[in-house]
């Protein structure tokens, strides 16, 4: 029911774009070798989140493959958290849910469990937030989508954020530097980007309406 102009492709910079308004979300600025994070969800029970939102909280990273590398695409993303809710969030575009994804994709949006008093449970928003543009991650592609859905690729994001959940609190001028500066990372050893990089966040979904297929080919 939406169109298919739904998808991202590189421009010829190597920034990501959003086909359906060409605009570009995410600025390529570098390349780094970093460990390989072997991500998945929990098994068992409580393995899904959200009920029927679809959207999976990464609550267990296994490193089975430690000392394992791979390359790592540095982008620089080109809006603000509030720029973007008025852009591509569902409630500002017809319930249209590629759109929205488009938000996941530079917000980071996922569901994450909280617990109180050891027993009970509720499921909270965790949302990037971004001061002004220019906050930065790495990016990476694999093969296997997070569900471990064989029919969708994920892309995983590793970055450094300092931030609480939806507030400023972390914003100082040294936590700043590790999660708008480029160059902290840039001809650093994996050892060092690793432990900087605090995070992991994974972008796919096989039961929402988008996922991700990787295919060579041009925008047009």
């Amino acid at each position: 029911q939406f169109k298919a102009l739904d998808y991202y492709y590189f421009n010829e910079n190597g920034d990501i774009v959003y086909k359906e308004d060409n605009t570009i979300i995410k600025k390529f600025v570098g390349a780094i070798i970093t460990e390989y994070r072997d991500v998945h969800t929990q098994r068992g029970h409580r393995a899904n989140f959200g009920f029927n939102d679809n959207r999976r909280a990464i609550i267990s990273i296994t490193w089975n493959k430690k000392g394992v590398y791979t390359v790592g695409a540095i982008y620089a993303n080109t809006l603000t958290t509030e720029e973007a809710k008025k852009k591509y969030h569902w409630d500002s575009t017809g319930n249209n849910p590629f759109k929205d994804g488009v938000y996941d994709f530079i917000t980071y949006r996922h569901q994450v469990e909280t617990f109180h008093n050891g027993v009970s449970f509720r499921n909270d928003w965790f949302e990037r937030q971004y001061i002004n543009p220019g906050f930065i991650e790495v990016l990476v592609m694999y093969d296997y989508s997070n569900d471990d859905f064989s029919g969708a690729a994920s892309v995983h994001s590793y970055y450094a954020y300092y931030g609480e959940r939806h507030n400023h609190n972390g914003f100082t001028p040294e936590n700043m530097l590790y999660m708008t500066n480029q160059n902290v990372y840039l001809g650093q050893r994996p050892i060092y980007t690793t432990k900087q990089l605090n995070h992991t966040a994974v972008f796919t979904d096989s039961f929402r309406d988008w996922c991700y297929l990787f295919m060579p080919g041009s925008k047009n």
